[in-house]
């Protein structure tokens, strides 16, 4: 049945790309991070939802078995070294949403990037973030910083910084929404065989990143496609009908509600 699911795959891909997805994730790959920062002190948005993050420790990690028990291993370890949670749960006391913070000086990432990130000792870092599917798109995320940082503001912290991918756009355009600046940090992390990991730090001035309208909306949309699995021709049609204009809102919906539609049909 895999093997079945990975032709599928290989076919809506495409050999290339499907080769160069295969390369990047077991054999090299090189992610340019950008290290981001805001001042505590700003307000992005102001909590309408009364948000008490449940305290989590090892004796009561089962708030975690029906949504995210697969992190169960790396929250243990998280935990071991000092990080905290803000963990949200529902009626039920099972978790639907996290986000883990780093106070106060340089943070060593042992799971995923494997290497030092510089934080200040005035300074707070977020990072790990997840929410329940049926949670997304709503405020719950920015609710859940913004009570991150009025809590660690009172603590007598000045800033907050976050690690975001280049090529994660929506990610990058969310910070900047919430009014994160560059710090003029970049660290490029290389991985060998998905075992060798070291990186390169590298300063520089001024701005680096720079979005073109059109081009975010159409990485947006590939995006989109890539994940509800449409075909190169109709991401091809939107791509080339929709973006010259910018999408709207309602456009972004309506091409979401197609997309939905083509989901269903690949199912049936």
């Amino acid at each position: 049945m895999k093997l079945l699911d990975f032709a599928k795959k290989v076919k809506n891909k495409g050999i290339i790309k499907s080769f160069s997805i295969f390369f990047n994730a077991y054999i090299f790959s090189h992610w340019k991070m950008y290290l981001l920062e805001r001042p505590l002190e700003l307000e992005s948005i102001k909590i309408k939802n009364d948000l008490t993050p449940a305290l989590v420790t090892e004796d009561n990690l089962y708030i975690f078995e029906k949504n995210f028990s697969s992190y169960v291993p790396a929250i243990k370890k998280l935990l071991a070294e000092g990080s905290r949670p803000e963990v949200y749960t529902d009626e039920n006391n099972d978790a639907y949403a996290m986000l883990w913070v780093h106070a106060g000086g340089d943070y060593y990432d042992k799971l995923l990037y494997k290497c030092r990130i510089p934080i200040p000792k005035d300074s707070i870092y977020q990072f790990a973030g997840e929410i329940t599917k049926d949670k997304r798109g709503g405020r719950i995320t920015v609710y859940a910083q913004q009570h991150v940082w009025n809590e660690y503001y009172k603590k007598g912290f000045k800033n907050t910084r976050a690690l975001v991918n280049d090529n994660n756009i929506p990610a990058l355009r969310m910070h900047f929404k919430l009014q994160f600046k560059e710090t003029g940090k970049l660290i490029h992390i290389y991985r060998l065989f998905s075992f060798f990991t070291f990186a390169k730090y590298e300063n520089y001035s001024g701005t680096r990143i720079k979005f073109n309208k059109k081009n975010l909306k159409d990485k947006e949309i590939t995006c989109l496609f890539n994940l509800y699995g449409a075909t190169a021709c109709q991401k091809h049609y939107f791509l080339h009908r929709i973006t010259p204009n910018c999408l709207s809102s309602f456009q972004r919906a309506h091409l979401l509600t197609i997309l939905h539609g083509y989901k269903a049909q690949n199912k049936a």
